[in-house]
């Protein structure tokens, strides 16, 4: 596990709560609420939804060709850090 996040468990969590607040007053000095962001997410998800299942097919398209770029890429940073590619110093 201490590979897996880049050191002991319990800082990395603490560094990613840290995120979670910075990233969250970044949004209210914005303007922008978690919450209709979710609202419109599903309204996105029902609109796919009453478009009928072709939609879906060209949303899963979407999804197949990011994930052919994105995927890899993230697997290879994790391996990369895993097997002690990121040295500190």
């Amino acid at each position: 596990m201490n590979k897996f996040f880049d050191g002991p468990v319990l800082p990395a969590l603490l560094r990613i709560v840290m995120a979670c607040i910075v990233v969250g007053v970044i949004l209210s000095v914005l303007g922008i609420n978690p919450m209709s962001l979710w609202d419109q997410l599903l309204a996105m998800i029902r609109h796919v939804w009453d478009m009928g299942f072709g939609a879906i097919d060209g949303i899963w398209r979407l999804f197949a060709m990011g994930a052919i770029i994105v995927i890899p890429i993230w697997l290879l940073s994790r391996l990369l850090a895993v097997l002690g590619g990121r040295r500190k110093g």
